[in-house]
């Protein structure tokens, strides 16, 4: 009988530390996860976080079908555009201050953004106005419109 009790015995302590192997081996693969996720430290603006629209002389959202428009504000910190080669569309960057008050806006630019954002900013907006539309600018449109400028803000 003795034989058998150090048998059942020797069986917990392997399960124990199996047991105790699997928890160890968890928590080292969601520290990684956690890890390598804070190495990512910027963020891309989504083709579906546009909406048909553009913006008016005083940053004010302007019902239009021949535009489309970022729907939130995003932060200035980082921002980086960058647009296709040989693509029809010229874009603009609207900024605002922390109270979400317009202060100005870029020209029509067709090339990347080079960085200039007034001193006072901190939230911006996108409008997008393809050349090459037929007039209104249908829902698919603006996934294929947006595509084509890349938007890059820090976290």
């Amino acid at each position: 009988m003795t034989e058998l009790n150090q048998h059942v015995t020797a069986d917990k302590a392997k399960w124990i530390i199996t047991f105790i192997a699997l928890i160890l081996i968890v928590i080292a693969v969601v520290s990684m996860a956690v890890i390598m996720n804070r190495q990512f430290k910027t963020t891309e603006v989504l083709s579906t976080d546009y909406e048909i629209g553009l913006f008016d002389s005083e940053g004010a959202e302007k019902d239009d079908k021949t535009a489309i428009r970022l729907r939130d504000f995003i932060s200035v910190d980082g921002l980086e555009i960058t647009v296709k080669e040989d693509v029809k569309v010229k874009y603009r960057v609207l900024f605002y201050d922390k109270d979400e008050d317009f202060l100005s806006a870029t020209a029509l630019l067709d090339g990347d953004f080079d960085g200039e954002i007034p001193n006072k900013a901190v939230f911006c907006k996108v409008e997008i106005t393809p050349e090459d539309a037929d007039g209104e600018i249908s829902v698919l449109e603006v996934l294929e419109y947006a595509d084509l400028i890349t938007v890059t803000v820090n976290r």
